[in-house]
């Protein structure tokens, strides 16, 4: 039954298939007739068509980067005219060809680093035009990589396909089968299954080249950073360079003018000394002059008195020996009056002795005398006091002469009482 079916179906089937393959053949024929002109003159007339585009945009890149070349140079040039690295204004500027400085203007230095940045904008900004420019350029290439090329192959393309059909028709009319298109599908998925391995390995390969190409980007732009910092550290010590420099030349100068100053200071010095010792030489030989006139003076008066004080030497020796006697005399008559004198003294100390004996004797006998007296007076005092004692006692007991009498009529008055 099936069977059955499935005969008929490719019996009534089969003439409207075979209508419509011939139909696309036609179609395909009337399609190739068209355009033969792309394909005799080698593309030119399709080379028109996109050409222009192309073209300008070439153009423009091509402008753009001689632009992009002749501001590099610019800028190569105002870097040696002002150096590498921008300095502050009013800044010391030093030629290292045997180290003399030289100084510049704020307005020779301010102009080359204007010039300088403003190259630099414009540097960025034709770069970002060319990149944008590269952009379009291969964004037109892919939608346009060669026309006369894309005509050849959509027309060798048709060719295939209706010889395909063309094929098919012959085979489905000798045949009845369609075995022709299907070893044709298998060969196109065969060559598209290649294809997309070859696509997957492009894809993989670009996105290799794109992360090689970003991490060339980093180390790029870490060389980049470091360059930049090695052009701060030169700087730096291109300016400590300068620096030092002026140091030393200020300390030379300063170094040789206190030299030359040390040098005049120690010259007038000497000729201060040399003066003063020409000033004391002259003030010695003066004062040796005056002592020589005051010795030869000295020495006739000594001579002139030498003669005179002989004669008085000999007066008064002669008065010494007169006055040596007279005094001699003096002193025998002193030692005789002494000796009666300690006679007479002798003498009168035992006189005085006898006498002060006399006195002591006389001076106690009074102070004994004192005494006594006085012990009597003690005795005298302390008597009444016991006296007066006694007869207090005497009174307050009722004792001796004052001891109460004694009465009759007491008695009857104490037995009464009783």
């Amino acid at each position: 039954m099936a069977l059955a079916m499935y005969e008929f179906l490719e019996e009534f089937l089969r003439p409207q298939v075979a209508a419509v393959l011939e139909d696309c053949v036609n179609q395909l024929a009337v399609l190739g007739g068209v355009a033969p002109a792309a394909i005799k003159d080698g593309g030119e007339s399709t080379k028109l068509l996109v050409g222009d585009s192309i073209g300008q945009a070439v153009e423009k890149q091509r402008e753009l980067e001689i632009e992009y070349d002749r501001l590099l140079r610019e800028r190569e040039d105002l870097q040696m005219q002002g150096g590498s690295t921008r300095k502050p204004l009013g800044a010391r500027v030093g030629y290292e060809d045997g180290g003399f400085l030289s100084f510049r203007s704020s307005n020779d230095i301010e102009h080359p680093s204007a010039r300088l940045d403003e190259n630099e904008a414009r540097i960025a900004d034709v770069a970002r035009r060319l990149k944008r420019s590269t952009q379009d350029l291969v964004t037109n290439l892919r939608q346009n990589p060669s026309a006369a090329e894309n005509m050849v192959k959509m027309q060798g393309e048709r060719q295939h396909v209706q010889d395909l059909i063309a094929d098919v028709l012959s085979e489905l009319d000798e045949e009845g089968g369609f075995g022709t298109i299907v070893a044709a599908m298998a060969d196109a998925l065969a060559d598209r299954a290649s294809l997309k391995e070859t696509i997957d390995k492009e894809q993989n390969s670009r996105e290799m080249v794109q992360q090689l190409a970003q991490r060339c980007g980093e180390i790029e732009q870490e060389k980049e950073s470091q360059i930049i910092q090695l052009d701060e550290t030169i700087a730096q010590l291109k300016d400590q360079l300068q620096q030092t420099k002026a140091r030393v030349g200020d300390e030379g100068k300063y170094i040789k003018k206190e030299a030359n100053v040390n040098v005049a200071v120690a010259f007038k010095k000497s000729n201060q000394e040399v003066d003063e010792s020409t000033n004391k030489i002259k003030e010695m030989q003066r004062l040796a002059a005056e002592e020589a006139t005051c010795h030869n003076e000295v020495c006739e008066f000594l001579k002139k008195n030498y003669v005179e004080l002989s004669k008085k030497l000999g007066e008064w020796t002669d008065k010494q020996e007169a006055d040596t006697t007279a005094k001699d005399e003096e002193l025998s008559q002193l030692k005789s009056d002494r000796a009666r004198d300690l006679d007479l003294l002798t003498k009168l100390t035992d006189k005085y002795n006898a006498y002060e004996k006399v006195c002591i004797e006389d001076r106690k006998r009074r102070e004994k005398q004192k005494r006594q007296a006085e012990q009597a007076v003690r005795n005298l005092a302390a008597a009444v006091k016991i006296q007066s004692w006694w007869r207090a006692m005497l009174v307050r007991h009722k004792l001796g002469p004052f001891k109460a009498k004694s009465k009759k009529g007491g008695k009857k008055k104490g037995k009464k009482k009783k």
